[in-house]
């Protein structure tokens, strides 16, 4: 019996960037559920490779910005993740018109495929639409007030998704992501597990130690991203912030990070991070997405950085020790 309502349960599903980081756990968790998935990628990241890995998914290489080809690859589908995006803040501030291009123009794209075929949308946001927090723990009502580029092209895809919500009855979940980590990420944790690795008796880090951000765990934010597919295909357009709920310094992740690989380095803060950077009061507050889905967050911060040292060590550091990576 359970295994005709799995069947029953499964759906269509296009993933957007799901060779990506966020992309590729969410790709196996939909896969783990019995979904017929449809990954489309333009395969431009850092170790992309690993989705053809995964059995019974199958692979569109193209571009958000090719219309046609996003519109051919989506037919049929029930649900869009729109999980396809240019993530780096700093490159943002650099280069505002390729951001400008990919988060707003490729999300235009998406809404507008998802229009025609008739698809749920659910779109991978950030916490950078809040820029400076007024407000901590962090609702969803908090002004959007974006300090970078990035943060500026997620919201503007946000109003494009609440326009098409309310000009076309469009079914849309938006998930405000806060710093996700675990295996195959980038980001914070690592850059440190790499700066670490590279040397281990000299640490220099970016930013203030009581610099804080609010850290979920890859497998954490999976469950509420797939929250909605248990969920009947509603109209309208909702938010949820998706985080921890709690506020790490940079100091406590870098000692955690130590702790975790036996290393005692000395260390060093720059005092400054990057342009566009939110360096304090990023904290989520969970409680719309706990009412709606039931879901709360349940891996530790020190349970996260042993499980994504272990990824690394037993991954990343053999590559960099041959010259890849």
């Amino acid at each position: 019996m359970d295994h005709v309502k799995d069947v029953a349960a499964a759906l269509r599903v296009v993933v957007t960037g799901g060779a990506g980081f966020i992309g590729y756990h969410l790709t196996r968790a939909l896969r783990q559920r019995g979904d017929d998935v449809i990954v489309y990628d333009n395969m431009s990241g850092a170790g992309t490779e690993r989705i053809r890995s995964l059995e019974g998914v199958d692979l569109a290489e193209d571009d958000i910005l090719n219309a046609a080809s996003l519109q051919a690859a989506c037919r049929g589908a029930e649900v869009i993740y729109h999980f396809a995006a240019q993530v780096s803040v700093p490159y943002s501030m650099t280069e505002p018109c390729p951001d400008a291009d990919i988060n707003v123009k490729g999300t235009l794209n998406v809404l507008e495929t998802a229009r025609l075929v008739g698809a749920k949308l659910v779109f991978a946001s950030s916490a950078a639409v809040y820029g400076h927090p007024k407000i901590t723990p962090i609702p969803e009502s908090h002004p959007l007030a974006p300090i970078s580029f990035y943060g500026l092209s997620k919201a503007c895809a946000e109003l494009y998704c609440e326009m098409y919500s309310n000009a076309f009855e469009l079914p849309i979940t938006i998930f405000r992501l806060f710093n996700v980590y675990g295996p195959h990420c980038h980001g914070v944790v690592y850059d440190l597990l790499r700066r670490l690795h590279e040397n281990n008796s000299h640490l220099q880090v970016l930013g203030r130690p009581d610099g804080s951000k609010d850290f979920i765990y890859v497998s954490d934010a999976i469950e509420a991203i797939t929250a909605p597919l248990e969920h009947d295909k509603e109209r309208g357009i909702e938010v949820y912030n998706i985080g921890s709920g709690l506020s790490s310094t940079i100091d406590s992740l870098v000692l955690g990070l130590c702790r975790v690989l036996h290393v005692n380095p000395t260390i060093l803060f720059t005092g400054s991070s990057w342009a566009g950077d939110v360096t304090k009061g990023l904290r989520a507050d969970l409680s719309k997405v706990r009412a709606r889905f039931g879901w709360q967050p349940n891996t530790g911060i020190m349970e996260g950085l042993e499980r994504t040292a272990e990824w690394f060590q037993t991954t990343i550091a053999t590559k960099l020790e041959l010259g890849g990576a």
